[in-house]
């Protein structure tokens, strides 16, 4: 409110609130070694107090008054030994993320234009200027938030058993390892030995470039986006790891050889010789798994052109339609089930030879 309502005082209270937002930055990073050993508690009222200060420093901020709601919640969980308090509190951290995300963005679309036309007039360096917003940033409360969040969510994926990796194409490869920072800068190249790529950024409509075998990435595309769709189509490893020093790891070997191998909800990996690569390309090369014979047998139309959910059977609907009527009844109440109505098999073929329509 003094902010706008006087302005004979303006640059004190800004350089005020740049030194408290300063100060309480370096309160908090002080105390990161004590977090190291702290209990979950500890570490959760440091990232409450850390979202409130945001909140108060930042404009527009209804998302992050969500996500201050959303802990505060989390923290009354793990007092009553909820034993759901970890799943909720990963769904905040995940929020929060994306609120951080989202608001980054924000001030980079406001600040860069200004940075890229100083910049240019005072002959400042370009990579100086790329980064000018991004250093704003991490200067600020939000990248003391955002380091808090990347020390708890291994401590919340174990302690809600969900794991540091998230399996989107399942595949056993083995290739050298290359980082980059978006998939998109490399998705045109072509990769002359078989590779894998850790690649920071993936957004989701990308490409995988010729020669990678797989894709490594801290990113979540959706497991319904281009790229995961073709990594499982072209038999491509493609998973998320939440892990950051096992990026680091990846990042340390880049060049080396890595065999991969996967279950559902984990991938294991080690580092193997040029040989050891040469003979695995050479037995798949010898055909080391006959093709599967395929044969697909025509659906016939019959005689509706429209059914309810109740109707839905293997002869009359796909997988995702009985998938939907297969829930209904499985679910407590409070989960929402869509009502369907599908055109069943054969209903296309029906119409095209109609006569009307020849």
């Amino acid at each position: 409110p003094l902010l706008t309502g006087s302005s004979e005082r303006l640059k004190d209270l800004i350089f005020l609130d740049i030194a408290l937002d300063s100060t309480f930055r370096t309160a908090v990073e002080r105390s990161y070694e004590e977090l190291n050993d702290a209990a979950p508690e500890k570490i959760m009222y440091f990232i409450s107090l850390v979202l409130e200060n945001l909140a108060l420093s930042t404009d527009d901020n209804e998302d992050i008054l969500y996500c201050l709601k959303g802990w505060n919640r989390a923290m009354d969980m793990v007092k009553q030994k909820d034993d759901q308090w970890a799943l909720y509190a990963k769904a905040f951290l995940d929020r929060t993320r994306l609120a951080l995300a989202s608001k980054g963005e924000q001030y980079y679309n406001m600040m860069q234009p200004s940075a890229e036309y100083l910049g240019s007039l005072l002959n400042v360096e370009e990579w100086a200027v790329d980064i000018f917003t991004e250093e704003v940033i991490r200067g600020g409360s939000a990248a003391t938030l955002s380091a808090l969040l990347n020390r708890f969510d291994p401590v919340l994926r174990n302690v809600a058993h969900l794991g540091s990796w998230q399996v989107i194409s399942p595949v056993e490869v083995t290739g050298y390892i290359v980082v980059v920072d978006k998939l998109l800068s490399v998705q045109n190249k072509t990769y002359d030995k078989p590779t894998v790529l850790v690649a920071k950024s993936v957004k989701g409509e990308e490409e995988i470039p010729d020669g990678v075998v797989g894709v490594i990435t801290p990113d979540m595309p959706d497991v319904l986006s281009h790229v995961s769709v073709r990594a499982r189509n072209c038999k491509v490893l493609f998973a998320t790891c939440f892990d950051p020093n096992t990026l680091s790891e990846f990042q340390g070997h880049e060049g080396k050889v890595f065999s991969f191998k996967t279950t559902s909800a984990d991938v294991t990996y080690r580092e193997v010789s040029d040989s050891e690569l040469m003979q695995s390309s050479s037995s798949d090369a010898q055909g080391g798994e006959a093709i599967p014979s395929l044969s697909l047998v025509k659906k016939k139309f019959l005689g509706k052109y429209a059914i309810s959910a109740e109707e839905f059977s293997d002869e009359m609907v796909g997988a995702k339609s009985r998938n939907i009527a297969y829930l209904k009844g499985k679910v407590p109440s409070w989960v929402g089930i869509p009502t369907s109505v599908a055109i069943p098999f054969g209903t296309f073929e029906k119409i095209l030879s109609d006569e009307t329509n020849k």
